[in-house]
């Protein structure tokens, strides 16, 4: 079975492997918990010694709540890093066997504090600049008085590519964007290299990249 909050694809064995620990723990305890793996996930702090005394209560070793944690912090940033939609995630929560009362506390946390998650992930996605802009010049060198012999560029008679590159940098949601400029100068073998070497990456890359799924929601990384 495909579920939203696992990006349309089935559940992982772990999770529904640790389903019963969770289950376990009374729905007052789980609204607690809940509460520090949301602070885990938005600034990466949680107070274990808290987590540790709300489980052992229940009769739960510390294994098991690491693997109630892991299992509530998948549940909870998943259904974040997917936008999964709140009424949806109750009827999810179900279908993988968790409790009525444990669905609504996990649900009334993700709902208080959904918007903070996903923005504390997109700061943490991993952010590539993005080019803005390329201009080209091509010299022809008709002349020289220096010509090291061990350099790309500068022999008489050959052409010489300036590619200057403009990229935005990544940056903090909320934060000014910010340009760096760099310079390139290269040989026409240089060049025809270069575009070889990115044509194949390109290719590479097309034949990686999942076939589209219209009724699945774009991820928040």
């Amino acid at each position: 079975m495909k579920f939203n909050f696992c990006g349309r694809l089935d559940c992982p064995d772990w999770v529904l492997s640790e389903i019963a620990i969770v289950s376990r723990i009374s729905s007052i305890r789980i609204k607690l918990i809940c509460a520090q793996v949301v602070k885990h996930i938005i600034d990466g702090f949680v107070d274990f010694a808290k987590v540790e005394k709300l489980t052992s209560a229940q009769g739960l070793s510390k294994s098991d709540m690491h693997a109630a944690m892991a299992v509530l912090r998948f549940i909870l940033a998943n259904a974040a890093r997917y936008e999964t939609p709140e009424s949806t995630l109750i009827d999810e929560l179900q279908q993988i066997g968790l409790p009525r009362e444990h669905c609504d506390q996990i649900h009334q946390q993700y709902v208080a504090s959904k918007e903070t998650m996903i923005a504390s992930l997109k700061a943490r996605t991993l952010a590539l600049p993005h080019l803005e802009d390329v201009q080209w010049r091509v010299d022809y060198i008709a002349c020289s008085s220096v010509t090291p012999p061990d350099t790309p560029t500068g022999a008489v008679g050959e052409a010489s590519v300036q590619l200057k590159l403009r990229a935005t940098q990544p940056t903090p949601p909320g934060a000014s964007a910010t340009s760096r400029q760099c310079l390139v100068e290269l040989t026409a073998a240089q060049l025809h290299t270069l575009l070889t070497e990115l044509r194949t990456a390109r290719g590479a890359m097309e034949q990686i990249r999942p076939p589209a799924d219209p009724e699945a929601p774009a991820p928040s990384q």
